[in-house]
This record gives C-alpha cells, structure tokens and sequence, in this order.
C-alpha cells in the first residue's frame, strides 16, 4: 500500500494513520534504493481491480438490515473505507516493485 504523492488530502492521511510505513511511491523507491536495490520497474494496481473488490462489498453492504445498532455500526464503519476511496482513491493504492540487488 502506498500514495502517489508525499501529500495526501487530510482525509487520506487521517484514515492511513494507522500504518505508519504506508510510504509515498517515491519513499518506497527511496528506501529500496537505501536497502540496497535498484527498482526496475513498478506496476500500480488498476482501478478496474479496486471496482472488483469494492463493488460486491458495497452490494452486500447495502443488503444488511441495519435496524440493530451494532450492525448499523459496523456498516458505518465498512462504508468510511470505500467512501474514502470513492473521493480519494487516486490517492493511495496498492504498488508492486521489480527490485534487482545491486552488489
């Protein structure tokens, strides 16, 4: 998991808080770089992968009664995440790195 940018929307950055090494791309490539390797390429995650994951979610999401409180909670609390990607998705996302040792 990583952001595109050293500067994500306060939104972002409140709701990652919770993983302190979720790292910018460019921090990612800088501690590979730091750790000895050289990135070869990377390849981030398309949104057509997130809607894959997301959309059945937020179906079974909205199929729950959520006339108890404790389900309407955690619902709620399912709906920050995919709210968040919704307004903010092209803020974070998932990056794979092709390292190669450099020694």
């Amino acid at each position: 998991m990583c952001a595109p940018t050293d500067a994500p929307s306060p939104a972002t950055a409140a709701f990652w808080n919770a993983y302190p090494e979720m790292a910018s791309e460019d921090g990612n490539r800088r501690r590979a770089e730091a750790a000895g390797y050289e990135v070869l390429d990377t390849y981030r995650l398309p949104d057509e992968d997130w809607a894959a994951y997301y959309d059945p979610i937020a179906d079974r999401l909205r199929a729950y009664d959520t006339s108890d409180t404790d389900v309407a909670a955690a619902v709620a609390a399912e709906w920050v995440e995919l709210d968040l990607y919704r307004d903010h998705g092209d803020e974070y996302g998932y990056t794979g790195y092709v390292l190669r040792l450099t020694d």
